[in-house]
C-alpha cells in the first residue's frame, strides 16, 4: 500500500538513538520500539521520514558532540543535534535549554512548508514548537504515549507545557482511546489514529545466541516481565511477587532497564526470594537479541497497578512486544489494555494481589504459544497504514 502521490514529508522530532551510540544519549528502549514502528509504517505508505533528536548527553564529565546525521534505511535518516555536557551545579538545565535551542535553530532552517511536523509527545518541547508554529505555521502531528502529570508529581511549568503543546496539535497518534478524552474539544474521531504499540510480528531467522541460549532450560514454563524498574510504578516488584506464589514448574525471567540504584534493588529483591519457582535477573536487552529472548519465553506478565489514574493515559507497550513474539501475555484488567484492539487476546488478573496475578499465569496452559496472533497482528498493522495515511492527508 503506497500513497501514489507523495506530497509531504515527515519531520520527527523525537528522542531517539542508534543503540550503538557512545554519546549516551537519553532515551528510552521502549520509546525507540514505538518510534521506529510509526516511522517504518509512514515510509511503506509512501513518505521519507527523519528523525530529528534533540535528547541531551547523560554523561557527567565536559564533552561535546557536534550535529550527526546517520541513514537508518530506506527514506528513514536520524539527524542528532548537538550536545553538551557543562559543569556546575545547573548542568542538566544548561544540557537542556542547549538542546532546546539547537532543536529550534534547526527547525527554523530545514523546516519545509509542506513538511508535516511530527512530535513525540514531551513537556519540555513546548517552547520549542511553540516558537515554531507560530514562524513557520506547518501542520502539528502529536505522538502521544503517556499524559506525564497523570503519572508524575511534575511541577507547575511543566504541567503547563504539557497542556499547552497537546493545544497545538492538529492531529494525534494516541497510545489508548482514553486519551481522546485529553485533547482540545476543537479535535474530532478524524484527526486521531490509536497505535498502542508496533503490529508486527517478530519472524526469527537463526537460532538466538548462546548469550540468550544459556538462560533456558526446556522442562521449564518460561515468564518474563521485560520493562522498567521504575518504583513508583511498581511493577517490577509486583512480578517478583507473584513469582512466589508459582510452583518449581516455571521460570520467571526479570529483564529490563532502570537507574543504578533501581537495578540494585531489584537484584537484592531476587537474592532474598523465596519460593519454589526458579526467578533471575537476566539483564537488559535490546534489539534482535531482545526479541530472541522474548520468543524464547512462553508467557510474558504486563504488571502494574491497576488503579493508578497513569494506567488510563498510556498502554503498556511491552504487551505487543510479548504478542510479536508469540508469547501469551498476562495483564492487569486496566481500561488502556481491555478496550484494546488486543483485548480479547490478553489473561487478565483484577486485584494488585501476588496471588491473583500468580493464578492467572497458572491459567495459561502449559506449552501454549500464541502463534495466532502473529497474524492478527499483520491485520492490525494494515489497518494502521490506512488510518495513518487518511489523516495525514486530509
Amino acid at each position: 500500500m503506497t500513497i501514489s502521490h507523495r506530497s509531504k514529508n515527515i519531520k520527527y522530532v523525537a528522542f531517539y538513538d542508534v543503540h550503538s551510540s557512545e554519546e549516551k544519549r537519553n532515551v528510552k528502549a521502549s520509546a525507540i520500539n514505538k518510534i521506529d514502528y510509526i516511522s517504518n509504517v509512514l515510509i511503506e505508505v509512501g513518505y521519507c521520514v527523519e528523525i530529528i533528536s534533540p535528547s541531551w548527553t547523560t554523561i557527567e564529565e565536559k564533552c561535546e558532540f557536534d550535529e550527526t546525521r546517520i541513514e537508518l534505511g530506506f527514506n528513514k535518516n536520524l539527524t542528532k543535534l548537538p550536545t553538551r555536557s557543562f559543569g556546575g551545579k545547573l548542568k542538566n538545565k544548561a544540557k537542556m535549554l542547549s538542546s532546546m535551542i539547537h532543536l529550534t535553530k534547526y527547525l527554523m532552517k530545514n523546516l519545509n512548508n509542506d513538511d508535516v511536523l511530527l512530535i513525540y509527545h514531551s513537556n519540555i518541547l513546548y517552547p520549542a514548537i511553540k516558537f515554531v508554529k507560530i514562524f513557520k505555521g506547518n501542520e502539528i502531528c502529536l505522538e502521544i504515549e503517556e499524559i506525564y502529570q497523570d503519572a508524575q508529581n511534575n511541577p507547575p511549568l511543566l504541567k503547563f507545557f504539557e497542556n499547552k503543546l497537546i493545544e497545538l496539535g492538529d492531529n494525534f497518534i494516541l497510545s489508548t482511546h482514553r486519551l481522546i478524552e485529553k485533547l482540545p474539544q476543537k479535535n474530532n474521531q478524524d484527526s486521531v489514529v490509536v497505535i498502542e504499540g508496533a503490529y508486527k510480528p517478530y519472524n526469527q531467522i537463526t537460532k538466538p545466541s548462546i548469550n540468550v541460549l544459556n538462560n533456558f532450560s526446556k522442562d521449564k514454563i518460561h515468564v518474563v516481565y521485560a520493562g522498567t524498574f521504575d518504583i513508583r510504578k511498581k511493577g517490577v516488584l509486583m512480578a517478583i511477587n507473584a513469582a512466589k506464589n508459582l510452583s518449581s514448574d516455571y521460570h520467571f525471567h526479570i529483564i529490563g532497564f532502570g537507574s543504578e540504584e533501581e537495578i540494585e534493588n531489584v537484584k537484592n529483591e531476587i537474592i532474598n526470594y523465596q519460593g519454589m519457582a526458579q526467578l533471575t535477573y537476566d539483564g537488559f536487552y535490546s534489539g534482535i537479541e531482545y526479541q530472541d529472548f522474548l520468543s524464547m519465553c512462553d508467557i510474558g506478565v504486563s504488571t502494574q497497578e491497576i488503579e493508578g489514574e497513569y494506567n488510563n493515559s498510556s498502554f503498556p507497550s511491552k504487551i505487543l512486544s510479548y504478542m510479536a513474539c508469540g508469547l501469551t501475555v498476562v495483564s492487569g484488567k486496566i481500561e488502556s489494555v481491555f478496550y484494546s484492539r488486543i483485548g480479547d487476546e490478553i489473561t487478565y488478573y483484577d486485584t494488585n494481589e501476588p496471588t491473583d496475578i500468580a493464578d492467572a499465569i497458572m491459567r495459561v496452559p502449559k506449552n501454549m504459544k500464541n502463534n495466532n496472533i502473529k497474524t492478527k497482528l499483520l491485520g492490525y498493522d494494515l489497518d494502521i497504514k490506512r488510518e495513518l495515511n487518511r489523516m495525514l492527508q486530509e
